[in-house]
C-alpha cells in the first residue's frame, strides 16, 4: 500500500515539473516573439 502510494505521488510530483518547464517554454517563447516582432518593427 506504502509503496503505491509513494509511486503515485512521484508520478504527480514528475507531471507537476513537466507542466511547469511546459510554462516556462510557453512564456519564453512568446517573450521572444514580442522581442523580435518589436525589433523587426524598429528596423
Amino acid at each position: 500500500m506504502r509503496l503505491t502510494y509513494s509511486t503515485v505521488e512521484k508520478e504527480k510530483r514528475i507531471k507537476k515539473t513537466q507542466i511547469s518547464f511546459l510554462g516556462i517554454n510557453q512564456f519564453s517563447s512568446i517573450v521572444w516573439l514580442c522581442f523580435s516582432l518589436r525589433v523587426c518593427s524598429d528596423i
